[in-house]
């Protein structure tokens, strides 16, 4: 199962992808604590403010990930 957040409703309807969505932010995602065995992140950590990337990592990545699980992301400026 595949499930996409995304904090834009507008992007979230411009997607191709044929998946689940969930309108909500990176520092609180509304998934069950450690639910989650993988999180992929494109394009998202850059448009965070910085003060709220440490909120974002760990109360709503690293909080929905199960023991094990692995997020990935690949490498953007802006941090």
């Amino acid at each position: 199962m595949y499930i996409g957040c995304e904090l834009s409703l507008g992007m979230i309807k411009a997607a191709q992808e044929q998946i689940d969505w969930i309108n909500c932010s990176a520092t609180h995602i509304p998934i069950r604590p450690g639910s989650v065995d993988l999180v992929i992140s494109i394009a998202t950590l850059h448009h965070i403010p910085k003060h709220l990337v440490n909120a974002a990592l760990r109360g709503g990545i690293h909080e929905s990930l199960s023991p094990g699980g692995a997020y990935l992301w690949p490498p953007c400026g802006g941090l």
